[in-house]
């Protein structure tokens, strides 16, 4: 894999990451120099533990963005025949 998403154009590669940018780990938001060096970081302890870590946690919906600002479900009151 090279880069983050949206780098992987020769005009977008930042000559001030490692690599240029090219060799990314998303999991661990982290460059290196060349493959190889990504290659031996993938069979690490602490990126198997990340990508586990990644692949456990429930990824946020729309309904957890709407309950964290306060927007729940809309109360219409009690439910029944009350006239």
């Amino acid at each position: 894999r090279e880069g983050p998403v949206g780098t992987t154009d020769k005009a977008a590669r930042d000559e001030d990451l490692p690599g240029g940018g090219r060799f990314y780990c998303t999991p661990c938001s982290r460059y290196f120099v060349d493959g190889l060096a990504l290659a031996e970081h993938e069979r690490t302890k602490p990126h198997k533990r990340t990508v586990k870590r990644l692949r456990k946690d429930r990824p946020h919906s729309q309904a957890d963005a709407d309950r964290a600002a306060g927007l729940g479900a809309p109360d219409n009151g009690p439910r029944g025949g009350g006239r």
